[in-house]
């Protein structure tokens, strides 16, 4: 049996879903193993899933314990000897499992890494390498991470992108329109620059800032925009990614501005690929993002949008000149020029899934 170990719940592990299609394609037995991190029981549990029920807090102390209260309850789970091969999800829990991984599951493990974590302090980033090296093969989620990731030919681009079947994207033209959504689509987060940038379209009779998803725990953006008298924002809640047509039909431009920083933005900021990246060129709406970061340089070099300093107090003209100059032809092809090179590198992502879990786990 393969395991597939995630460190948060499902709604917040969009990433999972490939995986289990490619699993459920071949035939493969499997379970996917949650950290249910309120401590309480899930009555809503699956076939073919599991969960470590670990309260996790927020404090940075109590978090610590809370990871390591994690992960000796993955250890006993693997040492039962229940799974033959694992698919990690994310890089802590690979860490956290490191030494376990390297000595019994070394060659029968795919690590996949979504984020920056902390691999420029050199104990973490040696360990992070030397998981990558014990691995079947290890995805990343964006080249971005070569930043802080050593090159290795165990490395993957592993793409979330989501193509609902018999969609056909409508064009979009700015020249008449009055009302301009400007839309975050995914999990909700509020980093100091989106606080920046709400202020700054306060009050807009043009701009409208909204947020479709799940407000993740610890966010206070309906608070912030309460206590700032913006009322110029909406809020729809979670949806599935089936509905996203649905959704996107209703946007104009995609907000992936997201950084705590003007210059020198941090990595866990400046690497990753949101999900709205994919997006823009499936639904063909252009992508607003951070100055400075890996997206930014990739919506330009393939013209599909255009990037900001959110904390610019100038964001609503930097806005108006973008639309005014709007190529929808040029923006188009940018689309189609991604979408092909996309493409192409999740073909060969999928071969190499189902050729190792053929090979070394059926």
């Amino acid at each position: 049996m393969i395991g597939i170990l995630c460190f948060w719940d499902r709604l917040a592990t969009p990433y999972l879903d490939k995986y289990e299609k490619v699993l459920q394609e071949i035939g493969a037995e499997y379970e996917v193993v949650f950290w249910n991190r309120t401590g309480e029981t899930n009555p809503n549990l699956a076939v073919r899933e599991s969960e470590i029920r670990v309260p996790c807090r927020d404090q940075v102390l109590f978090k610590f314990l809370d990871f390591w209260a994690w992960r000796k309850e993955a250890k006993n789970l693997l040492a039962r000897g229940k799974y033959d091969f694992l698919i990690i999800l994310t890089t802590y829990p690979g860490v956290l499992l490191s030494p376990y991984l390297c000595r019994k599951y070394k060659g029968r493990y795919i690590f996949d890494i979504r984020d920056y974590s902390m691999e420029r302090n050199p104990v973490f980033g040696y360990v992070v390498n030397k998981l990558i090296g014990c691995s079947a093969f290890t995805a990343i989620s964006s080249k971005g991470f070569f930043r802080f990731l050593k090159p290795s030919p165990k490395i993957i681009i592993n793409h979330n992108l989501y193509i609902p079947g018999g969609y056909s994207p409508v064009s979009i033209s700015f020249r008449e329109k009055e009302k301009i959504r400007f839309t975050f689509v995914g999990n909700v987060r509020l980093d100091k620059q989106t606080r920046a940038v709400l202020l700054s379209l306060k009050g807009s009779e043009r701009y409208e800032s909204c947020f479709s998803g799940r407000i993740l725990p610890g966010c206070d953006i309906e608070e912030y925009c309460a206590d700032n008298d913006i009322k110029n924002v909406c809020f729809s809640g979670p949806f599935l990614n089936q509905q996203k047509p649905l959704i996107y039909q209703n946007v104009d431009l995609i907000n992936a501005i997201y950084a705590n920083h003007e210059k020198r933005i941090r990595l866990a900021d400046a690497t990753p690929l949101p999900n709205r990246v994919y997006d823009a060129a499936v639904y063909q709406r252009p992508i607003v993002a951070s100055k400075g970061t890996y997206l930014a340089e990739l919506i330009d070099a393939y013209d599909m949008g255009f990037s900001v300093n959110g904390f610019a107090k100038d964001v609503e003209q930097q806005f108006d000149r973008y639309l005014s100059g709007f190529d929808e032809e040029k923006f188009t092809k940018g689309c189609q020029r991604f979408l092909s090179h996309i493409i192409a590198e999740e073909d060969a992502f999928l071969r190499l899934l189902k050729k190792t879990i053929k090979e070394r786990a059926l």
